[in-house]
């Protein structure tokens, strides 16, 4: 029994050896063929003359010289205008050319009084939340000492001081829009500020 163990051990692996040996063989085969196949689509693929060197230095020594080419004639530009006024004038050379007229100022007398009452109107908003932090402030430090009041008064005074950098911005927007509109020529009474 032992010796027919050992006997289909080897004969398995014979087997496998072969198999490994003809798969070797088989995929070298493949690509063999593959790559004449390749060559061949290649080949078919090229379309016109293939030039060698000898072609290049025959064109370098031939004394004539070659036609010249015919001039080209130069397209009429087309030109577009939209309904703003935009004028587009496409060359031939795959350039366009944009006339635009003068963009128009919005910015007019209406324009300055919304914008600095609007300014002013955010800043009188603010002011009045921060009086009213402060006065809960206040109310907070005379009320009894419990934890509840020690939570609501830091977060009174936490919401006091963001609105107190609110307010800071709110200047700094001012003092920006008074220098720009100075800038532009404005008259200060259009802007109303205090």
């Amino acid at each position: 029994m032992r010796t027919n163990g050992w006997m289909r051990t080897g004969v398995v692996a014979a087997g496998l050896t072969l198999a490994v040996c003809n798969a070797d063989t088989v995929s070298a085969q493949s690509l063999g063929d593959i790559a004449r196949q390749e060559s061949e689509r290649r080949r078919q693929a090229q379309s016109g003359k293939t030039y060698t060197n000898e072609d290049l230095d025959a064109v370098e020594s031939s004394a004539t010289p070659p036609p010249a080419a015919p001039a080209a004639v130069a397209a009429p530009p087309t030109t577009t205008t939209n309904s703003n006024g935009v004028v587009m004038q496409e060359t031939g050379k795959g350039t366009i050319n944009i006339n635009a007229p003068e963009a128009k100022n919005n910015r007019d007398e209406n324009y300055w009084r919304k914008r600095s009452r609007d300014m002013r109107e955010n800043l009188a908003r603010v002011r009045a939340n921060i009086a009213a932090a402060q006065q809960k402030v206040a109310a907070l430090e005379q009320a009894a000492p419990t934890p509840a009041n020690a939570r609501e008064r830091q977060a009174a005074e936490t919401a006091l001081k963001q609105l107190r950098t609110e307010e800071s911005m709110r200047n700094t927007d001012m003092a920006q829009l008074k220098t720009f509109a100075a800038g532009q020529k404005v008259p200060p009474e259009w802007l109303e500020f205090d």
